[in-house]
């Protein structure tokens, strides 16, 4: 039967006017029809007015009772096709293929929708009677089907709402992209449920891109491999650690290296972001779709079920882990980013519990090398390996945008694209440039930094020791920052430095994770940690205004009680630290300004390295100058560079004007002005 209509399709036009008259006639729909004028639905059927005349609806009888003697099928041919590749995958009997059949046709043309929402509120049994009627199946047979060891239920692509009335609504389906899907030819179950599980892509890394964790790893495959080889129901792994670490990508490995197939299950619909209830039907389904074949599944963000900030989830997703995890047919690797926000009883349920930690700066680098795909040189590879946050996708992101820009020069453009991506984020960018060298300059001395405590047997006492924890404090210049280098370069260990700036950040909960990921990389590099301005973030408790405040606080002295490194902080500020803090250290050491001595000695090397000619007078009031520190004569140096010394009295001059800047600041008045 050829007829145009806005509708519905002509392929289905005869079944969709059968299963509406079906709903008006059979099912009390009458009446509904009547008071509320639905148009649509009354535009479908061919009545123009508002309100049909008795001979219209009589008509209307007379063509049901037509269409109920007449061969009717669907000839959506791609519809039909989907559905025999779903029937023979999942074993769907005739009645449960008629009911997908009728779903999908009723999420995709809203007049048959409103047809069914004619009936009126339903419970389970009406809603179930209603569905028999319009489909001429016998109710036993759809009871059957929504039954809760169904596989409707099973797979969770169809089910009937318990708290939804309308039967509109009332008929839920896993997601709409699949109902749409539907109607699109595919040619396996993978495109059928592209919506809900995914193939995941390949990944270039292999094992060795994870040597950090190599004991854990090793472990890993060998569970796998057995737990599949035995078809062991109940494998769950949870992979956690921050964001940017590699965990997706290692799930890839551990699939390529047993060689299954890896599926994930998808966190995005057809509005952006799926509810933690799509995603857990979509995880039954994955569990009941690939479990016959040699497949691994992977559930990113898995906080999201397992949250114990939100009372809702968290019974939800107890309620889930007590169902199902202990008998999931396909092995199911959890990956989340935040394991604090996960209840201790369902850590506990995982077979295994992985921590993902941050690689070192030379595993980073091999693993930009590798998706940078030779676009960048060595140089940016090193630079970028620098920041932790720049994870493998970020890196794979960025070669996909500038292997197709035209443009000469790729490094500038890559070194952009993975600023913004880290700003969005909220991570700081790249260094427009390189950081200052951890290099000594040549005229470091400890014998020049006047402090109440024998520097060279310092670094003796902290090698013997091998785990210290300093605070040096006073005012700038003095040589803090200078002495933790030499510290380092005394142990022949790497150093890391992190300023207040570096670990201080906008989102709550940042600074405390960058403190955190700052002592991890310390400890995986074996490295002298320095937190320098320390004071930025590290105020006494009892002055704190906000809870943050706190928190950074109580996560330092967390960190420094677990840490058997060498760890060094440096203040201008010591009274304003917070006092328990304080404690933890082991030593607590003043830097002050030159005595005359140290001043008049450092003049003179000075002027030996800057190859000024040595005058004893500018030397001797170099040695009165009250509040000379060695930063000064650093100051001094870099201003030679645009502006070369002349002799000794020039050079003594200069030092002279940046004391005088500190007798300004100390003589400054807080407050009016006087000649106001």
């Amino acid at each position: 039967m050829e007829k145009e209509i806005f509708y519905v399709d002509s392929e289905i036009y005869e079944l969709a006017t059968l299963w509406t008259l079906r709903a008006i006639f059979d099912l009390g729909g009458e009446r509904e029809l009547l008071r509320s004028g639905c148009d649509d639905v009354l535009e479908f059927l061919g009545i123009e007015s508002k309100e049909p005349k008795k001979e219209e609806i009589q008509n209307l009888k007379n063509k049901l009772e037509i269409l109920e003697k007449s061969q009717i099928s669907c000839e959506i041919k791609d519809l039909e096709h989907n559905l025999n590749l779903l029937q023979a995958n999942l074993g769907l009997n005739s009645a449960e293929r008629d009911i997908l059949r009728f779903v999908a046709i009723m999420y995709n043309y809203e007049v048959i929708s409103n047809a069914c929402s004619l009936l009126g509120d339903l419970n389970n049994i009406q809603a179930t009677k209603a569905i028999s009627k319009i489909l001429n199946l016998r109710f036993s047979d759809v009871q059957k089907a929504f039954r809760k060891d169904g596989i409707f239920a099973k797979t969770s692509i169809v089910k009937l709402e318990n708290n939804v009335h309308n039967l509109k609504y009332k008929i839920d389906v896993i997601n709409n992209n699949f109902m749409c899907d539907l109607f699109v030819k595919c040619e396996s179950m993978d495109e059928i449920f592209e919506s809900a599980i995914k193939p995941c892509s390949k990944t270039n890394l292999t094992t060795k891109n994870y040597p950090h964790i190599k004991e854990d790893v090793k472990i890993l495959l060998s569970f796998l491999k057995n737990a599949v080889s035995k078809k062991q129901k109940g494998v769950n792994v949870l992979l956690y650690g921050s964001a940017g670490t590699g965990k997706t990508e290692l799930s890839k490995v551990i699939a390529s290296e047993l060689n299954l197939k890896l599926y994930e299950v998808a966190y995005d619909d057809e509005y952006g972001y799926a509810t933690e209830d799509r995603r857990l039907r979509s995880y039954c389904l994955a569990q009941n779709v690939l479990s016959a074949g040699s497949n691994l599944l992977m559930y990113d963000e898995a906080e999201d079920i397992f949250n114990t900030n939100n009372d809702e989830k968290r019974q939800y997703g107890k309620a889930f882990i007590n169902r199902s995890l202990e008998t999931n047919e396909v092995p199911t690797i959890w990956i989340t980013n935040n394991i604090l926000d996960m209840d201790e009883a369902v850590v506990r349920r995982f077979n295994l519990a992985i921590e993902i930690g941050i690689p070192t700066e030379d595993v980073r680098a091999k693993i930009i090398k590798k998706y940078s795909e030779n676009l960048i040189d060595s140089k940016l590879v090193k630079k970028l390996a620098k920041n932790q946050f720049v994870a493998p996708a970020v890196v794979s992101n960025a070669s996909l945008v500038v292997s197709n820009l035209n443009t000469k020069d790729k490094n500038k453009a890559f070194e952009r694209v993975i600023s913004n991506t880290l700003k969005a984020q909220g991570y700081d960018e790249i260094e427009k440039d390189e950081k200052p060298s951890a290099d000594l300059p040549s005229s470091y001395d400890p014998n020049f930094v006047n402090s109440d405590c024998d520097l060279n047997e310092l670094i003796q006492g902290i090698k013997e020791s091998k785990s210290a924890r300093i605070c040096l404090y006073g005012v700038p210049g003095t040589g803090k920052s200078a002495y933790t280098k030499f510290i380092a370069k005394s142990l022949k260990k790497p150093i890391i430095i992190k300023k207040g700036s570096d670990l201080l950040s906008m989102f709550i909960g940042g600074t405390e994770k960058n403190i955190a990921l700052a002592f991890k990389e310390a400890k995986d590099k074996k490295a002298v940690l320095v937190f320098d301005e320390v004071d930025s973030f590290l105020q006494d408790r009892s002055m704190a205004a906000r809870s943050w405040e706190v928190t950074q606080v109580n996560e330092m002295l967390v960190q420094m009680e677990s840490f058997d490194g060498i760890f060094i902080a440096t203040t201008n500020l010591i009274d304003n630290l917070d006092k328990a803090c304080l404690r933890r250290f082991d030593l607590k050491l003043e830097f002050g300004y030159l005595l005359p001595d140290q001043a008049q000695n450092l003049f003179k090397k000075e002027c030996a390295l800057l190859k000024v000619k040595f005058d004893e007078n500018a030397s001797k009031k170099v040695s009165n100058l009250g509040l000379l520190a060695p930063g000064d004569f650093a100051s001094v140096r870099r201003q030679a560079k645009f502006r070369p010394i002349k002799n000794g009295e020039d050079f003594c001059h200069r030092l002279e004007l940046e004391v005088a800047l500190k007798n300004e600041e100390k003589s400054a008045k807080i407050g009016f002005r006087d000649d106001l």
